[in-house]
């Protein structure tokens, strides 16, 4: 997923059936663990909003140029935030810069001072 390449990996089954996966050293691991959820996965689909609806959602957030909502997002930037957060609605959550990096979520009251620095 990240695209690197470890010279030194091992792949370790614990005795409750979890996979480790170590890399670079002790410090570095992955643990994947068969989990039972209650009800179903988060949906990972989503339709684009309407250019009429996307326009909307701007005035009603008062986005400027700089940001932008999940939908205006290029789909390289989509496609990873709904891998990284595996749930659309959530992706949909955030106001997000040019980049695709959330800047703050949905009906969160944020001021930006003449420094561009947010507070909340």
């Amino acid at each position: 997923m990240h695209k690197e390449n470890h010279s030194n990996v091992q792949y370790i089954r614990t005795n409750t059936g979890a996979l480790e996966i170590i890399y670079g050293d002790e410090r570095y691991v992955y643990r994947i663990e068969k989990r039972t959820i209650d009800g179903t996965l988060p949906t990972r689909s989503y339709r684009l909003k309407k250019s009429g609806e996307i326009n909307s959602l701007r005035s009603k957030y008062l986005l400027d140029e700089d940001s932008f909502l999940f939908d205006e997002l290029a789909e390289p930037f989509r496609d990873r935030l709904i891998l990284a957060m595996a749930d659309s609605k959530k992706a949909r959550s955030f106001i997000y810069d040019r980049d695709g990096r959330p800047i703050h979520e949905l009906g969160l009251t944020v001021k930006i001072n003449s420094s561009r620095a947010l507070s909340y």
